[in-house]
């Protein structure tokens, strides 16, 4: 099996909302990109994000709509799945968090 070297963006199945919002577009390639590209810079086979896998992520976006999805798509960059942040009922549950891949991480 061939790894592919490039990371498709899947704008077939983008909604019309979410190929003219150029921040969701940013989001959405550097969502893609965090979750295929491995810590040699290669794009690793097993993680690679396939249509049905893009389709559905597009769709949940679609359903929380553009900033809600951008959103999801910040706090799930670095982490294989597409989730909103947690909330506790009342606000947003927004702690920084130490990404998963880089060592001696110092947030200050």
């Amino acid at each position: 099996m061939s790894i592919p070297t490039e990371i498709p963006e899947f704008e077939n199945l983008m909604t019309e909302e979410q190929r003219s919002s150029i921040p969701f577009r940013k989001e959405w390639r550097r969502w893609l990109e965090a979750r295929q590209i491995g810590p040699s810079g290669k794009v690793l086979a097993r993680r690679r994000v396939t249509e049905p896998i893009a389709e559905a992520r597009l769709e949940d976006c679609a359903e929380w709509g553009i900033q809600r999805a951008i959103t999801a798509l910040r706090h799930s960059t670095g982490y294989q799945g597409l989730f909103e942040p947690r909330t506790n009922g009342r606000e947003q549950y927004s702690a920084p968090q130490q990404p998963r891949y880089t060592p001696n991480y110092d947030p200050e």
